[in-house]
């Protein structure tokens, strides 16, 4: 039987994270890397909330990627609380997955480049 994942797609900037089902969330961090890790705790908030528990988190960012899935450590102070938050989210789960996607497959990406240019 084949596992039904939600895929959700992430990506995050130095002032906004976001999610796709698209949802703009504001915050106050400085590095683009937190913004990424923002939108996805946001993401996995908000699957926990409508009772999704199979979930496919699609970024384009490998660094991202690559720490959540343990093939990279978390070596910043500033993001470990950030992966830390992450794990225990996802621990809640089923199933999550972390995938790396090239940029121009990233809806939610496409979203914050729409917005920049408004």
């Amino acid at each position: 039987m084949t596992l039904k994942m939600t895929p959700i797609y992430v990506d995050g900037s130095k002032t906004e994270s976001c999610f796709v089902q698209t949802f703009i969330v504001p915050h106050d961090e400085s590095t683009g890397n937190a913004g990424e890790y923002i939108a996805v705790i946001d993401a996995l908030c908000y699957c926990l909330s409508e009772d999704i528990r199979n979930v496919l988190i699609l970024s384009d960012s490998e660094l991202l990627v690559r720490q959540l899935d343990g093939h990279y450590n978390v070596k910043s102070p500033s993001l470990i609380q950030y992966a830390l938050r992450v794990w225990a989210l996802a621990a809640r789960f089923n199933h999550v997955e972390f995938k790396w996607i090239p940029r121009e497959r990233n809806l939610a990406g496409q979203v914050l480049e729409r917005r920049k240019k408004v």
